[in-house]
Parts: C-alpha cells; structure tokens; sequence
C-alpha cells in the first residue's frame, strides 16, 4: 500500500511540474478537486463524477505512466460531465462511448494508455453521444470497459445546473493554471471552447440581433406563452413596435437534427409573438431553395415543414432574396455551418446560429451557438 501511495504522490508531482510541458498541468488541477478513496468492490478504478474510486491492488499493477493515464482519465469525466450526460442512455454502452471519446483526448496529449483501454482513431473529436449513437447501431459487437467506468448522477435538475457551474469554475481555474505552467493540448482547447459555447445564451443573441436590446414597452394584454404554459405565471410580454421584415434561413441539411430544429422552431414563433416583425419569411433550403414560406404579423407558425436533406451551400439563399428584391431587416440562420462559401456583403443584421459547438467564426455576420442536450 506505501508503495501504491508513493506512486500517486509521484503521479501528482509529475503532472503537475510538466517538464515536457505537454500541458498535463490541466489535469492535475482537475485532480486535485477530485477525492482518491479506495473501495473495495471496485475491480480497477471509477468515478461517480466527484471522488475517483480504486481497487489498490489493480492499481498498484499499473506502471507510473499508466497510471497517471488512467487518473487523468477519471479526472476528463468530470470535466466532460458525463456522468451528468446520460440520461436515457443504457448504463454499460455509455461507459464505453464515454472511454473512447477520454482515451482518445489522452492519447493525442502524449500518455500511455494501459492495456485493454479502449481506443479507436474514427472517433477522434467526437463527443460521447456521437460515439453512442454510432455503437448502439453494433451493441452486439461492443467492447466492454476494462477499467475506468463513470456511474450516472442522480441529481434533480437544480442540483445539476449547480454541478455545471461548478465544473465550469473549476475547468477554469485548471485552464489558467495550465497556461501558466506550460502549453495547453489542442483537445483540451476545443474542450473548453465548445464548453464556452455551450453557456451562451443563444435565444437572447437572436433577439439582440432581430429586434435590439431594448423593448418599447411591455403589455399585460398579451401575456407571455411561456411563463404562463411552462411555470403558470402570468408575466407580461415585450410590446415592440415592429422589427420590420425578418428572413430565417433553415439549413434543411441532414446533419441538422429534428430536435435541433423543434428548440429553433419555439425560438421563431417567441420571435414573432415578442417582437411583432411585418413579417417572418422561412426559406427551406439546403444546396437548393426547397421552400418558401411567408407569415405576417401576428401568425403562429406551427412547424417547420423540412424537405430536402442534402447537402448545405448558403449561397442558394442569399441569390434569391437579390433576385427576388426582398426587403430584409433582418436574418438568421440556423445551420450546422457545414459549407465554406459565404455572401462578400449582405445590408443588413445577419446571425449564424450553430448547431455545431465546434463551428469557426464566420467572415461575415454574428454567429451563436444552439445547444440542444
């Protein structure tokens, strides 16, 4: 047992100095929040997404390098929140789609994997329920987790939205020590980027950008749907005077979801019902214009009536509103940003709203970012 203690002592020391400053610093600070108890009907090591529980015989078999892998492995569940991510999802499928999406951030940062650590170049850059999507389609076939399990959270939605904060906080804090020690892995980077993004705010940048960020008044005459339906209060709604013509653009590529489109669809009618413009136009299109759909004030749309499926080129878009002459105040798009052919100029307030966390900025417009969990 001195000898397992010693070799996590080490483990910590290593870590945290980085000599080759391959940016582990990151890791130790996230370690260090993160209680090592030893638990005897653990087989190897696992984590509930706050201690890292370990069987001290497994553990002392490994090799330094391996351990200091396996710890950090522990420590990116928590920073990933995957035990706060699986909701539905079956229990021993989630583990393993989980330990491809770790190993393969750890294995790029330069560490050693221990044997039978699951690993495979295709699902680099993926998340966990990318990967779960991708397995369950091959449950049979799946490999079994060896050592590094996470086990789901059984907090209320309160308590998770705490859980997040405080991760956020902490993620932080070990990404400014990292930089302050040495250089950070390009993994991590987009970890924390697409984490970032993640927060925003998406609904409250669309409405920025369509109507400004002030309300002419507000009206107890038309109360608001929302607070009325979801949590039986009855608050007023914005009272705007009109936010002109407004085109929304919907990406009707495959790669946007229908759940991705069903939290879009509730942000177009909040548009419309908040904000009163003239008109809300829809144009359906992916490498074509596959719809157009126009509502004016007051109108409730209903659906979103997506046809299509192919592939995404915005340009298709843009031509038709010249060609078309049509008034524009104002436009969003919602899109996985999956093309690299953007408008040179556009004379007016333009928004990318992105289903991809991953996606760059534009060369032209705002872009935010559309989390759907």
């Amino acid at each position: 047992m001195r000898t397992l203690e010693n070799k996590i002592s080490r483990s910590n020391i290593r870590l945290m100095v980085d000599k080759e400053k391959k940016g582990w610093g990151f890791y130790a600070s996230i370690l260090f929040q993160m209680q090592m108890l030893e638990k005897e009907d653990i087989g190897t090591m696992a984590t509930d997404g706050k201690n890292i529980f370990y069987n001290a015989e497994w553990s002392d078999t490994l090799t330094e390098e391996e351990l200091d892998f396996v710890r950090c492995h522990e420590g990116l569940h928590r920073v990933l929140r995957h035990h706060l991510r699986q909701k539905h999802r079956d229990q021993r499928l989630w583990n393993v789609a989980t330990d491809y999406a770790i190993n393969s951030v750890l294995t790029q940062s330069g560490m050693t994997m221990p044997k039978d650590g699951l690993f495979d170049s295709k699902y680099h850059g993926m998340s966990a329920e990318k990967i779960y999507a991708i397995l369950e389609k091959e449950m049979d076939k799946t490999e079994q987790c060896s050592w590094g399990g996470v086990s789901s959270s059984e907090l209320n939605e309160d308590e998770i939205k705490q859980e997040e904060n405080i991760i956020m906080q902490q993620t932080t804090m070990a990404l400014q020590n990292a930089k302050d020690i040495g250089s950070l892995p390009k993994d991590i980077k987009d970890i924390i980027q697409e984490m970032e993004r993640s927060q925003v705010d998406w609904s409250s940048v669309i409405r920025r950008v369509v109507g400004g960020d002030q309300p002419e008044d507000y009206t107890y005459r038309r109360p608001n749907r929302r607070a009325l339906n979801c949590f039986d209060i009855f608050n007023p709604s914005t009272l705007k005077i009109g936010c002109g013509d407004v085109v929304i653009w919907v990406d009707t590529s495959a790669s946007v979801s229908n759940k991705e489109l069903k939290h879009a669809l509730g942000e177009i009618n909040a548009i419309s019902e908040d904000m009163q413009p003239n008109s809300v136009t829809l144009i359906y299109a992916d490498t074509d214009i596959q719809k157009v759909q126009r509502f004016e004030k007051g109108d409730i749309i209903t659906e979103l009536n997506v046809v299509g499926r192919g592939g995404t080129c915005p340009m298709c878009v843009f031509n038709h509103i010249d060609e078309n002459h049509m008034n524009v105040d104002s436009m969003v798009c919602i899109t996985d940003m999956g093309f690299h052919r953007f408008p040179d100029y556009v004379p007016f307030p333009l928004l990318w709203v992105s289903v991809d966390l991953k996606a760059e900025n534009p060369p032209i417009g705002e872009i935010t970012y559309l989390k759907v969990a």
